[in-house]
């Protein structure tokens, strides 16, 4: 393979080959083509700094300001993907030799006091209002970004920016290293007898690989974690497993602990170098949320009545149990029984009907529906097992592309997650650049004869994370800052959190959840005692979200510790003063919060309690209209995704729904009254 070669399979509008840009010929040819492209971009934004005042305008100033390095971003999201899903030595080392050379050189545009300068001139044309709103969000950005500081601040600023890149990347790879050396090995059958016959046989295929003497292996990763926590028997295990995912990372030499006291302690600096009291305030400069007491206020409002809910559900577990000793590691355990019980549900009973390609195809034919959006498979090699790959369409009109990778691996982080590897905009020809976008989920591999059966609570997760593809697809053909996740942060989940709201109705899972032996379509008796226990201990639920959200934000805005010592002591009385249960010596969570040390989340976890009170009115409206109606998924279209962030994202909300948000819509959406 050429460097040439390597450059189609990235072209734009065209889709990107994800199968052959990961092969060790293409991976061998990203050091070189990134650098080249890398020098290519600096070249071309020093020759738009030459450019005299009297030729800038909009045209011929900022359309190649926004092209100037897109093929250098998708080449290098898409090796950042690739490390994120099947993380190697060779993936790594590519990061970490190339990624402070691209953190320079976005220091280098973003502190630039000379752009500034000939986009303020800009400023001062006549523009049209996506031209003006596009402007004036560069123009905050490299405010935020500190384009006004002095020099000898700018270039401190500089390398702080290079070392938070490189210690956020060694977080995330200490997670995943970390998590990776975990496993159980039984042949106990009898601690299993209650776990659904594919997690066993999961765990039978955990074993052949690894080619253990045992019949079973079980790890850290999302489904076999979650089968252990849900159905072994065995009070020890379900702690040894609880303890296992609380102290990831938090030792030796994938220690997180000074990885995660170094990030803060340079955010800390950076805020203050910018005038800021607190890292959670700086970052509020391009949030919803007004001022941090405001978000401690929303979090506190939660904590206080979700609080009481949580006891109420505890002391449910305590007597159903029969335990006074409940622990966390409990939880899952019995809450599963108490809910089959009570309502007449469980996993067990419900996940036969949800195959993973039934989910699929019932997600894409509901958003057919709404949007009149349609998936059409692409023939190609996936680029790992199970992956998948899309054209979208609206009105037959080619809008993006779309990838899913949906089954877990052990090179692959935690959790789920979608990117947009190439965001979608019109230039001034009128050329449309396509969006590709992904969704990364770490779903149950198939077995042998059985496709991979998913829990209710896995079809939300998929839903989800469409959620934010959709936001991306049917983002308005406007300029690349404008569009899907360009918005604020604290807005961008409530997109991705309404879908969710459409796994709960007969009216979409009968199009889909059929029995996968059987061909039986699920019962409405079961949707109903589903729909039931939707608020089943939701007071737990909303507590534990609120613990992540106030460990976040107290990190961020009060003084950081000057001690790793500290840190654990910080982290765990947070941790022990906004949890329901008590907290065991060596709880480490923290060590593996990669949301807020290797994402995008830092002082930002509120902004899943937030966008839910949004979201939670936003589907208020979906059932005034019809969930399945055209009227709504029209209005919604057009009125709260293609907008993206054209306006700010309050005025959107309020233009929607005819109000202010309010918290209540929270309580009221999980059943806890005043």
């Amino acid at each position: 393979m050429t460097q040439k070669e390597l450059l189609e399979l990235i072209k734009t509008p065209g889709m990107i080959d994800y199968a052959a840009l990961k092969t060790p010929e293409a991976l061998a040819l990203f050091p070189e083509t990134l650098s080249q492209l890398l020098g290519q971009a600096e070249a071309h934004f020093e020759a738009l700094l030459k450019m005299s005042d009297e030729d800038l305008d909009y045209e011929t100033f900022i359309d190649p300001f926004f092209t100037n390095d897109e093929i250098l971003n998708v080449l290098f999201k898409a090796i950042d993907s690739f490390n994120s899903t099947d993380s190697s030595d060779q993936t790594r080392k590519i990061i970490a030799d190339f990624q402070p050379k691209l953190v320079d050189y976005y220091n280098k545009v973003n502190l630039s006091g000379e752009l500034y300068q000939k986009l303020k001139h800009i400023e001062s044309q006549p523009l049209s209002a996506h031209q003006k709103r596009s402007l004036e969000l560069i123009l905050r950005g490299m405010e935020v970004a500190g384009v006004h500081l002095p020099e000898e601040k700018r270039e401190v600023l500089k390398k702080i920016n290079k070392q938070l890149s490189e210690l956020s990347e060694a977080f995330n790879n200490n997670v995943i290293d970390s998590k990776a050396e975990f496993f159980f090995e039984t042949n106990d059958e009898s601690i299993l007898s209650e776990m659904p016959e594919e997690d066993k046989q999961a765990a039978q295929k955990e074993a052949k690989q690894r080619q253990s003497k045992s019949a079973y292996v079980f790890t850290l990763s999302p489904p076999s974690y979650i089968a252990i926590m849900r159905y072994c028997n065995d009070a020890s295990v379900r702690e040894l497993f609880y303890k296992a995912n609380n102290q990831v990372a938090c030792s030796g030499k994938k220690d997180n602990r000074p990885v995660a006291l170094k990030i803060l302690k340079l955010r800390q600096e950076k805020a203050a170098l910018m005038g800021f009291k607190s890292y959670a305030e700086y970052i509020l400069q391009e949030r919803m949320a007004p001022s941090p007491e405001k978000v401690l206020e929303v979090l506190g409002a939660v904590n206080d009545r979700a609080g009481k809910e949580a006891e109420n559900n505890i002391e449910a577990l305590k007597q159903y149990a029969k335990k006074d000793d409940f622990e966390a590691w409990d939880l899952s355990y019995y809450a599963e029984k108490l809910k089959k019980e009570t309502f007449h549900v469980d996993d067990k009973a419900l996940k036969p009907y949800f195959a993973f390609g039934n989910v699929v195809e019932g997600l894409f034919k509901m958003i057919k529906t709404l949007f009149d959006v349609e998936m059409r498979p692409v023939d190609v090699p996936p680029y790992a097992p199970g992956a998948m790959t899309f054209e979208v369409y609206r009105n037959d009109e080619h809008i993006a592309y779309y990838f899913l990778d949906p089954f877990t691996r052990p090179e692959k982080r935690p959790g789920a997650w979608a990117n947009d590897i190439r965001s979608g905009y019109e230039n001034s020809k009128g050329e449309y650049h396509l969006p590709v976008v992904i969704n990364v989920c770490n779903f149950p591999q198939p077995t042998d004869g059985k496709p991979s059966l998913l829990t209710h609570r896995d079809v939300e997760t998929l839903f989800h994370e469409f959620g934010h593809a959709i936001h991306v697809m049917l983002s308005s053909r406007n300029l690349p800052n404008l569009n899907g996740f360009n918005t604020e942060w604290d807005f961008v989940e409530a997109p991705s959190q309404i879908l969710e709201n459409w796994c709960w109705e007969y009216e979409v899972l009968s199009q889909f959840a059929t029995h996968y032996q059987t061909g039986e379509v699920i019962p409405n008796e079961l949707v109903e005692n589903l729909k039931a226990s939707k608020n089943f201990m939701s007071g737990l639920f909303l507590v534990r979200q609120n613990e992540f959200g106030f460990l976040d934000y107290l990190l961020h805005h009060e003084p950081v510790p000057e001690t790793v010592a500290e840190l654990d002591q910080t982290c765990f009385e947070i941790s022990d003063r906004y949890s329901p249960f008590k907290k065991f010596d060596g709880f480490s969570m923290y060590t593996a919060f990669s949301h807020i040390f290797a994402g995008g989340y830092s002082a930002g976890y509120y902004s899943y309690v937030w966008a839910e009170i949004l979201e939670a009115d936003l589907f208020e409206k979906a059932k005034e209209l019809g969930i399945l109606s055209r009227d709504f998924g029209q209005k919604y279209a057009e009125e709260i995704l293609a907008p993206g962030s054209q306006r700010p994202p309050m005025d959107l909300f309020v233009d929607f729904t005819g109000h202010e948000p309010s918290i209540e819509a929270l309580f009221k959406k999980h059943g806890i009254v005043g």
